[in-house]
């Protein structure tokens, strides 16, 4: 391969410069299609390569990139080179180590990658006049986002064998029905690795059971206090994605910037419920875009992160700040597969309506999260899309989005149960260089007394 190549030939630039160094390379080929009120609004294909430099001389670190391709290998040491010169001039870092070697591994390419980037962007086109189609008979206008393609990654160092190489590919399907004349809307979306895995039939029958919802029941403001309330798997993802960063980052805990400090925590606490456990496993069947080695060159294997609610681990990613704190990196937080284990609740949607005899607020999504207090893993959320009031065993009324304010330890605490199917929610970023990402999670959760507050 063209990149492995322009890799080795890298490396042996930096040893001839007399100077440690890690580069990484990262590119795309993508397709991305937007649809607006029934009207493309975007279609655009892009291609897209870049190269993160990283020279250490002592205690001295200069980092830079480079927008190049593989075959600009000239433009990419002239960056090299000004790099080493201007190194001098960094100052020192006491605390910095040396390069260590990376993993091992044969080259790894998805073998639906190139199918990936010889699709049409008329897919996507596609996929949005048959939903229109679909729906033409209902009082609604479509909009959404089908994004797919390829990516990868590749590094090598200093002190390293040989390169490593990652090549995937994803798409991901968002579709939003909007009811004309009202601000109720309905979204259904899909994540994977190549095209035969999306069924638009089950994704047109989310948004027909919502809008059948939406077009029968009655339209009501809910008074905030605190409620039972039903996730779903786009809005749990989001909390889990929080959770992720917030809570297991080992970075986060050494700084003490997170809900987990180093001063207050430690391995082995039991700090939310025996029904919530986490993993991060590449290897398990049930994730997507599997990757055993991370962008930073580390091999990626099975952890425990959460076990039973006790903290059993956290990811420690980032070389300079575990040199900083004198611990080893061992996981990359960019290249999860987490896994959020499943429990004994009700797996459709049908059985979760059933199973709700108390007033429950169903909530499918979460949008602008934030953090007020990181300390205490407190946050706030808006719901859209769909959110209902369910009570004995049915929906009673379709309801005006809902702010939650919560916080991590008291929604892990009090969890009524999980459901046991297992479905994959997109976490995909499309906005920085495109990296697939996915978290595995239960297609709901049930949490008792959840406070709702003012909007």
């Amino acid at each position: 391969m063209e990149i492995i190549v322009c890799l080795e030939q890298l490396k042996e630039y930096l040893l001839s410069k007399n100077v440690s160094g890690e580069i990484r390379y990262q590119a795309e080929h993508s397709h991305l299609v937007r649809v607006a009120n029934n009207s493309i609004s975007l279609n655009t294909t892009q291609l897209g390569a870049k190269f993160y430099i990283e020279i250490q001389v002592g205690e001295k670190l200069f980092k830079t990139s480079v927008v190049a391709v593989s075959s600009e290998l000239d433009r990419v040491k002239s960056i090299i080179d000004s790099a080493v010169e201007n190194i001098g001039i960094m100052p020192d870092i006491e605390f910095l180590t040396g390069l260590n070697g990376l993993t091992e591994s044969e080259p790894i390419v998805s073998e639906k990658a190139l199918e990936m980037e010889s699709i049409s962007s008329n897919v996507g086109v596609d996929i949005f006049a048959t939903t229109v189609q679909k729906f033409a008979v209902r009082n609604v206008s479509l909009s959404g986002i089908f994004s797919c393609g390829s990516y990868e990654y590749a590094i090598v160092n200093t002190n390293s064998r040989r390169p490593l190489y990652f090549k995937g590919a994803d798409f991901g399907v968002e579709l939003v029905l909007a009811l004309q004349g009202t601000n109720k809307e309905v979204r259904a979306s899909q994540v994977g690795e190549y095209l035969s895995q999306l069924s638009l039939e089950e994704m047109w029958q989310v948004l027909e059971v919502q809008l059948k919802i939406k077009e029968t029941t009655t339209f009501a403001q809910f008074t905030p206090r605190p409620v039972d309330v039903v996730f779903g798997k786009d809005a749990l993802a989001a909390i889990v994605s929080l959770f992720l960063r917030l809570g297991l980052s080992g970075e986060m805990f050494e700084y003490e910037m997170g809900m987990l400090q180093k001063s207050k925590h430690k391995m082995g606490d039991k700090l939310w419920g025996e029904n919530v456990s986490i993993i991060d496993d590449p290897s398990n069947e049930s994730v997507l875009f599997k990757r055993p080695f991370g962008l930073n060159g580390l091999a990626r294997k099975a952890t425990a992160l959460v076990n039973r609610g006790v903290l059993n681990g956290l990811i420690y990613s980032d070389k300079l700040d575990c040199d900083r704190f004198g611990k080893q990196r061992n996981n990359d937080i960019e290249a999860l597969n987490p896994v959020l284990l499943p429990g004994d609740g009700p797996a459709n949607f049908e059985d979760m309506i059933a199973s709700c005899s108390s007033p429950t607020l169903y909530i499918s999504f979460l949008h602008y999260m934030n953090c007020p207090n990181r300390s205490t893993g407190e946050f706030t959320a808006t719901s859209r899309f769909g959110t209902f009031l369910i009570q004995d065993g049915k929906v009673v009324n379709h309801v005006q989005k809902v702010r939650v304010l919560d916080s991590l330890y008291h929604l892990f605490n009090n969890v009524e149960w999980l459901s046991t199917q297992l479905v994959a929610a997109d976490t995909s970023d499309t906005y920085g260089a495109r990296l697939a990402g996915a978290i595995t999670l239960p297609q709901f959760i049930k949490v008792r007394n959840v406070p709702i507050v003012e909007n």
